[in-house]
């Protein structure tokens, strides 16, 4: 006969919400329904949409970026393959520690006991901070009024000096 098995055990991907799985049993010719049919709830899986705040995804390193993800109930986020954040019912990450370089965020929403990664993975590019140092014409720092000073910075592409927090130069 048509699907009979030795197999006591039946597995399926394709079942669709509200169908009716039963068994019938078959023994030297004779055959019996199963006492119980099981009418099958299927939750449909997540699909989560991921968003930053940062509009073009390039960041400098120690700068927070926000990450919102919606279409479900609960999320777990990852920063290239690790989590960040696990579950919880919040929509957002926020954070100001990722690494200089591409950074791969992703978000795996949880609903209903079913759970799928998004389709979305925002690649963030995480600019390092430069490494500045500089040094003082005076090795003691101990000048005479109407001296000249001179400070060398070294480590980044422009510099803004101040006296006292206050921005001097052009």
């Amino acid at each position: 006969s048509q699907g009979v098995s030795n197999a006591a055990v039946f597995t399926s991907t394709s079942i669709f919400n509200n169908q009716q799985v039963s068994v019938i049993g078959f023994n030297a010719g004779c055959s019996a329904v199963g006492d119980t049919a099981y009418v099958i709830d299927v939750n449909p899986n997540p699909n989560p949409n991921l968003f930053s705040s940062d509009p073009d995804n390039t960041i400098c390193e120690n700068e927070g970026i926000t990450f919102t993800a919606v279409g479900s109930a609960n999320y777990a986020f990852f920063v290239n393959g690790v989590v960040a954040r696990p579950f919880a019912s919040g929509q957002t990450y926020s954070t100001d520690t990722l690494s200089p370089g591409n950074v791969a965020i992703s978000v795996l929403a949880e609903q209903n006991g079913c759970s799928a990664f998004g389709n979305d993975t925002i690649q963030v590019t995480v600019v390092p901070g430069p490494e500045v140092t500089f040094s003082s014409s005076d090795p003691d720092n101990l000048i005479c009024d109407g001296d000249t000073l001179r400070i060398t910075a070294t480590g980044a592409q422009e510099y803004r000096f101040l006296i006292d927090n206050i921005y001097q130069g052009p």
